[in-house]
């Protein structure tokens, strides 16, 4: 599947499922109405390196992506993951809050695994104030 199709796909069960009329989305570009989220680097590409400073490490992450979009005709191998960012918003209730999800989807050897606890990851980081009590 292409993310092109599985953007559809989601934004029609999004528009199916709640009253929502507006995707509220960090993305720069005029050309996307949705941005679900992106690729990670390195998780499907064969022989591929970060870099070795912090710098280029963080550069590298940040083009390497391959964002998640209406419009993005990446293919999904057999073996990758990529993030589910979606925000959504009501524009007839603008007194709700936007409702935010965020997981990787993962994929190896076509086996999917959805991570959607980052409690541990936090904890590693030493970012306790990340976790919800």
């Amino acid at each position: 599947m292409r993310f092109s199709e599985l953007c559809m796909f989601a934004s029609n069960l999004f528009e199916g499922k709640f009253e929502m009329t507006r995707w509220v989305t960090v993305n720069s570009n005029p050309n996307h109405s949705i941005n679900l989220g992106h690729t990670i680097p390195g998780s499907f590409e064969k022989n591929f390196t970060f870099g070795n400073s912090f710098k280029e490490i963080k550069e590298t992450i940040k083009m390497k992506r391959v964002p998640f979009t209406e419009i993005e005709n990446f293919e999904i191998p057999e073996t990758c993951a990529f993030t589910v960012e979606s925000r959504l918003s009501d524009f007839k209730k603008p007194y709700l809050p936007s409702v935010y999800f965020h997981f990787i989807v993962c994929f190896d050897k076509g086996k999917k695994t959805i991570l959607e606890n980052y409690n541990e990851v936090f904890k590693v980081l030493g970012m306790d104030f990340m976790n919800v009590k």
